[in-house]
């Protein structure tokens, strides 16, 4: 009889230690090519478990690293899943993972995600030519009937979704999207200024191309299915440990890091 109650005290212990180890678990999805904020170095695991106080192997950023920071500050680990953006944009809708992340917010996305209060990050979108290019811009009727590279599954704002005069082309990758416009495969590339800047410093091409326009400016945050019940607990427990972040210095820090005095 002692041994059966002994074996019933254990498994209430191990399934009460196992559901509260579930309570502080997240999955979350990103993407691996979007310097500096999120990207995976050559050879880095695509699925990787990351707990408090770790970080990822060959995967970071400054958005990584306010994510990473501050679910940890809450006691969180992580389960990282790092692919293409439509793939993670793929994952999150059909609920493999609990968060998407950096997600800017457009009117089809705001139908199936709800959004964190707080940013992780702020865009321009940056519309880029030849250098060569003597084209000026008059707004976006400047691009009727020119085609334009945009990458696939990102999120470009509702004015440029709604534009139709424009031919649209996706690119798996802002690498492929900038030869095709050295090429003159395509007119324009349309990018996230920030990003496609780091690219090009990089690549050692910042003199193959100018800056036509900035389109527009959105901040991205955390995205979850609205189905997802654990959403809105996520979403405070970011918000909560970025809040600490901030308070410590430790946000100022992060974006010393990563963008020095700009």
């Amino acid at each position: 009889m002692r041994y059966i109650h002994l074996l019933i005290t254990l498994t209430i212990v191990f399934l009460s230690c196992s559901t509260s180890a579930n309570e502080k678990l997240i999955s979350v999805a990103t993407l691996n090519d979007y310097a500096p904020f999120c990207f995976a170095a050559e050879g880095s695991k695509s699925n990787q478990f990351i707990p408090v106080g770790q970080d990822a192997v060959g995967f970071s950023g400054y958005s990584w690293d306010v994510f990473r920071a501050s679910f940890h500050k809450m006691g969180y680990s992580i389960h990282l899943s790092v692919t293409p953006w439509a793939r993670a944009l793929n994952a999150l809708q059909q609920g493999k993972v609990d968060i998407l992340f950096p997600a800017g917010k457009n009117i089809e996305r705001l139908k199936v995600f709800d959004y964190s209060e707080q940013p992780i990050s702020k865009i321009n979108f940056a519309l880029y030519v030849n250098a060569d290019n003597a084209i000026e811009w008059q707004g976006l009727k400047t691009l009727e009937s020119l085609t334009v590279g945009v990458k696939r599954g990102f999120n470009y704002g509702d004015e440029w979704h709604s534009s139709s005069n424009i031919i649209k082309y996706d690119v798996t990758s802002t690498r492929q999207g900038f030869k095709m416009l050295a090429s003159n495969r395509i007119d324009a590339l349309l990018g996230y200024e920030y990003s496609w800047d780091y690219f090009l410093k990089q690549a050692g091409w910042k003199h193959r191309y100018r800056k036509l326009a900035i389109l527009d400016s959105t901040h991205e945050y955390l995205a979850s299915l609205k189905t997802n019940p654990r959403g809105e607990t996520l979403f405070k427990a970011f918000e909560q440990g970025k809040k600490q972040l901030k308070e410590s210095g430790e946000l100022d820090k992060l974006k010393q890091k990563w963008f020095g005095d700009n």
